[in-house]
């Protein structure tokens, strides 16, 4: 069987952050828009990708490495599409914030911060829930 790849969406930034948050997703406390705008203005960037970092960082190196990252993302975008997951409510699978951001929430918080209006997504879940909370996505194929 030959593996598809998945649809790539454009969609409005702000339908995505009015349901979900990404700057309070890493479990090192809120971090704010202006600690990494002043990482930006102290050109403190972090170009490490997540899955690199050692699992046992204390929470104050956590923060500041997800704050220097996401500051990188805002000076050096990339436009990997992040991957959401919008559930599947007709098995009675939901989020509390209707979706879940599974890879991407730097991209995501960098796109926020940048003042970007849309995003590029792929997703899993139920294709009639995606419609429902992306009502003008687009496909970019």
């Amino acid at each position: 069987m030959k593996a598809t790849t998945p649809t790539v969406w454009e969609v409005k930034l702000s339908q995505i952050v009015s349901r979900y948050k990404p700057l309070d997703q890493w479990g090192a406390g809120v971090i704010t828009e202006e600690a990494v705008r002043r990482a930006v203005r102290k050109k403190h960037f972090d170009f490490r990708v997540h899955d690199s970092l050692p699992g046992d960082w204390p929470k104050k190196l956590l923060r500041r490495y997800h704050i220097e990252r996401t500051a990188c993302l805002v000076i050096h975008p990339d436009d990997t599409p992040i991957e959401i997951d919008v559930g599947c409510p007709v098995l009675n699978y939901t989020h509390d914030s209707d979706l879940l951001v599974i890879d991407g929430h730097h991209r995501l918080a960098a796109a926020m911060i940048r003042g970007d209006k849309t995003i590029r997504v792929t997703y899993g879940g139920q294709v009639s829930e995606f419609r429902r909370l992306f009502p003008s996505a687009r496909s970019c194929e």
